[in-house]
């Protein structure tokens, strides 16, 4: 496992580039796949097996960081969390995160459901990266991040009233599958209390 590295990346352009084409597996490989998410199905998971972006190629400079990426599935993503597959077959995703603070210095944590890959997790506000998030080529990260707060917290990032500040921050690589983990911080401005109030008045008009 490569060690995690958290980097400060506020003075840095992150382009995530979509290659427009499916990334390519062996057929061994793809058959291990799809007998997975068969046994997955049948042990009753409520999993949907969407588009997924994978990392296909990397390049660096002093204030640019280039992610070029292809199509995969869920299928693919399960595979490899749960080690089925080689590691150098494996689905290496970008996903982004929030690291929300209320005013009274309160970070907002989150529960992942029953019907997602990691049931119980405790993690940052955030998301996976889907189709949804392109503008021409690119993945626009912050129209991703905004559309998970709004998702997850019910938090417009928009609203003055709600948000304070609102930037990019850091990049983590490395851990058990090298996952690319962007982050955003998030200053409220609202106290415990009152987050606390906003997201269960959005609660319950879902």
């Amino acid at each position: 496992m490569k060690d995690v590295i958290i980097q400060g990346v506020r003075d840095k352009n992150i382009d995530i580039v979509f290659m427009n084409e499916k990334i390519s597996i062996p057929t061994n490989i793809q058959n291990q796949i799809d007998d997975y998410w068969l046994r997955l199905l049948k042990d009753g998971r409520n999993l949907r097996r969407g588009d997924v972006f994978t990392i296909f190629g990397i390049e660096t400079g002093n204030k640019k960081l280039k992610i070029k990426v292809k199509l995969t599935d869920y299928a693919h993503y399960m595979a490899t969390i749960e080690n089925i597959i080689e590691k150098k077959y494996g689905c290496k995703v970008v996903h982004t995160s929030a690291f929300v603070e209320t005013l009274d210095n309160k970070i907002i944590i989150g529960e992942m459901a029953s019907n997602t890959s990691t049931p119980g997790y405790l993690q940052f506000p955030g998301g996976g990266l889907d189709k949804s998030d392109l503008e021409k080529n690119s993945i626009n990260l912050n129209k991703n991040i905004t559309k998970e707060l709004k998702e997850e917290l019910g938090i417009n990032v928009s609203n003055k009233d709600h948000v304070k500040y609102f930037n990019l921050h850091f990049l983590k690589t490395g851990g058990k599958h090298d996952f690319y983990g962007v982050i955003f911080k998030v200053e409220l401005n609202l106290n415990q209390r009152q987050f606390s109030k906003l997201y269960n008045n959005y609660t319950e008009t879902l």
